[in-house]
Parts: C-alpha cells; structure tokens; sequence
C-alpha cells in the first residue's frame, strides 16, 4: 500500500482516488481555498491600516472620509442640507441631529473645533461659511487621483463646496461606490 502511495505522489497522477471520501488531506486543501490568502495584519514596521475600497491613501481619500463619518452621507455631499440654508439660518431651534453632524464634520475637514450649542440658524450660517472656504487638501489630493493626475490639476480657487461637487460628479462617471 505504501508503494501505491509513493507512486501516487511520485508521478502526480491519482486517477482512481476520489478527494471527497475519506482523504482529510484534500479536505483541507478545499477548506483552505475559502480563506482569503491576503490578511489584515500589520505593515513592516508595525502598524495597521485600514484600506481605501477606492484605491486611494486612506489618509486623505475624501470618499473615505465621507462614508465613515457615521451621518448620512447626502447630507455631507450637500445633497440634503445645502439647498435649505438660506432658510435655516434665521431659525433660532437647536440644531438637529443631520445638522450636528454635518456641522462637525465640516469642521473636523477645516481643523477646527464643534460647538454643540449653536442653534439651527448659527449652524447653518457657519456651514454656508465653509462651503466658500479653499478646498482641502483632501478634497485636492483626491481629485487628483481621481482624474488621473495630481491635485495641482486643479484650479486654486477651487471652493470646498465646488470641490464637493467635483468629486461627486467623477465619482458618479467612473461608477464608483460613493456619492
């Protein structure tokens, strides 16, 4: 038996051997097939980074940035607040829970700190305000890649809400996930 074996492995033919039955070996070479060969640990020098799914540095892939914030992401496109501001700016209401959100995320782009307190016409007027401000750096970097290119493709004067838009706009054209 032990010859038929060696044969068996010698020559790399087993024609009479059914995998299924019995032979734990190959069942194990099956199972492993269903593990993902590439894991999450760490890089070389010891850290771990959470990946892009859009192909792009993680630290400053403004989809990323959008999508894991945790608050509705047409509400940080502009999609579902912009065109109300005007309006909500002379409401004296605290702020709702998408305006809260949308608040600190915009500051948290610009580097500056969240106010919980402001009321509804406070947040919406200090939102309209940073939508004229400069596009980030983020927002640069990632039309950049984006458009195949590097972000000094981009107009300088380029707002943080015309960026936004920018981006939503190629995303939607190459059929990304996002926006």
């Amino acid at each position: 038996m032990q010859a038929d074996d060696d044969q068996r492995h010698d020559d790399g033919a087993d024609r009479d051997h059914d995998p299924t039955k019995g032979d734990t070996h190959a069942a194990s070479i099956r199972a492993s097939r269903t593990v993902s060969v590439k894991t999450r640990g760490a890089d070389a020098d010891g850290s771990v980074m959470a990946g892009c799914t859009h192909g792009l540095d993680p630290t400053w892939c403004y989809l990323c940035r959008v999508e894991d914030f945790g608050v509705d992401p047409q509400v940080l496109w502009g999609v579902a607040l912009d065109g109300d501001l005007s309006d909500l700016e002379r409401s004296g209401a605290p702020m709702s829970g998408q305006m809260a959100g949308y608040l600190r995320f915009l500051a948290g782009e610009f580097e500056l700190g969240f106010d919980p307190t402001f009321t509804q016409g406070e947040a919406a007027t200090v939102i309209a305000s940073f939508l004229i401000e400069p596009a980030t750096a983020s927002q640069l970097q990632t039309l950049g890649a984006l458009s195949g290119g590097d972000g000094d493709q981009v107009e300088p004067d380029l707002t943080y809400a015309g960026a936004r838009l920018r981006i939503r706009r190629t995303v939607a054209l190459r059929g990304l996930r996002s926006a």
